[in-house]
């Protein structure tokens, strides 16, 4: 039934370009016809972002949820306590005023097997929810087994007397060994006893699953790296299998978005109910970037909020602004975005194009006066950028595009500093 009602909703999108204003997707027009084959744009059918569940609408709800990342790693000296912000799906981010050290993980992560003696009752938690497998060699037929006979998830971990930091982001956790005061379980396995030990233990907060009693796993992030892949996993879409050959038009959003999607019987009772599938707090603001006369939107003065001092009916929120990425193909609007960012305050295009009270002719010259381009370091800030929200292959085809067309100065030193993300 929702894929009928899904499909009704697709064919109004493909039948109203005109309305949704798809030719007005300037950006996005101009890097398909520098893309490659430019003899062979044909028609272009526009899935716009504002539709639920779309790969546009999914990838903006990742960027947001790294926009949160930016904005509490820039307040951490301002905030006291803790700075929590929500992504309403199966995970949470949460920002501490201080860096959280080693000696300090095992007070609030743990991955043992508690003492019963202690703690009878985090030990029946931890038992019935926070034990991985068993798998390997105790259980082949585990889900997580993979087609080399490997766990992937990394189980059973090595078992260490001491929380050390890790190198790809998150600590190795305390485990200790029998012999090392650590203790082990007996469970159920076809229908036989097997022991286990802390090999096997899910990183858990004692007080979070004594509070709930459920499987919560319980992380330290210390990396930007691991932070990019909860978010990005949070909004990866819907799972699919496509088999093309020959596509007929390369350029149709909405055909691509149909093609092998799997919509599940609780997905479908969920979206036709209209439930939400995602709830932030606070919002995040995006802020779009056109050249003169270029907007596709048209905004309005806030009338909620607090009033800002020394501006009449002008309110501020705890919302978070987010500006929009710009290829750098489409140049005049690429430079625009980096004197937006530089230049603090402006109050016309005249303004930014305006250097040392003298009008320059675009918005490159202005950069170039303004010594924005005397480096990569505007290269090097794009990257940046991109590594946080993007794919792999997004981010090899942007260094190529630079890398070719942008003539950077040091493009050897570009490639050391992000190799590790392509």
């Amino acid at each position: 039934m929702y894929v009928k009602i899904e499909t009704e909703r697709l064919t109004f999108i493909r039948l109203n370009q005109t309305k949704l204003r798809s030719e007005e997707y300037i950006h996005l027009r101009d890097a398909i016809n520098t893309d490659g084959n430019a003899q062979n744009v044909g028609r272009m059918t526009i899935l716009p972002a504002t539709y639920i569940g779309s790969p546009r609408h999914m990838h903006e709800y990742a960027q947001d949820a790294m926009s949160y990342v930016r904005h509490y790693d820039t307040l951490l000296d301002v905030f006291c306590g803790v700075a929590e912000t929500r992504i309403a799906t199966c995970t949470h981010l949460i920002w501490l005023v201080e860096n959280i050290r080693p000696n300090e993980v095992d007070a609030v992560i743990s991955a043992e097997i508690p003492n019963v003696q202690v703690d009878p009752g985090l030990h029946e938690v931890v038992i019935k929810n926070m034990i991985h497998g068993p798998c390997g060699t105790l259980n082949q037929n585990s889900p997580c087994m993979m087609m080399d006979g490997k766990c992937s998830k990394r189980y059973p971990r090595t078992l260490i007397s001491e929380t050390i930091t890790g190198n790809d982001g998150y600590p190795l956790y305390r485990r200790r060994s029998t012999a090392d005061n650590g203790k082990s379980t007996i469970v159920k396995l076809n229908q036989q006893d097997i022991e286990i030990d802390n090999r096997w233990i899910v990183p858990y907060s004692p007080i979070l699953s004594k509070t709930f009693k459920a499987h919560i796993n319980v992380e330290s992030c210390h990396s930007v790296k691991s932070i990019k892949y909860i978010c990005k996993y949070v909004a990866k879409g819907s799972d699919m299998a496509v088999i093309g050959i020959g596509a007929e038009n390369s350029n149709d959003e909405v055909t691509q978005y149909q093609m092998g999607r799997y919509v599940s019987s609780n997905e479908a009772v969920w979206r036709i109910f209209s439930f939400p599938i995602h709830e932030r707090h606070p919002s995040v603001v995006h802020l779009a970037v056109h050249l003169e006369n270029g907007q596709r939107v048209r905004f309005i003065r806030r009338k909620q909020g607090k009033p800002v001092p020394g501006y009449t009916d002008v309110y501020s929120t705890d919302a978070i602004g987010r500006i929009y990425s710009v290829h750098p193909s489409n140049d005049e609007c690429f430079y625009l975005r980096l004197l937006l960012v530089n230049v603090r305050g402006p109050t016309s295009f005249q303004q930014l194009r305006t250097v040392d009270g003298e009008l320059c002719v675009s918005y490159r010259e202005a950069c170039q006066r303004l010594q924005l381009l005397e480096n990569d370091a505007h290269w090097d800030q794009t990257l940046n950028d991109a590594v946080i929200s993007s794919h792999a292959h997004q981010i090899r085809t942007l260094f190529s595009i630079i890398i070719s067309t942008c003539f950077p100065s040091s493009p050897i030193d570009l490639w050391i500093k992000y190799k590790d993300y392509v």
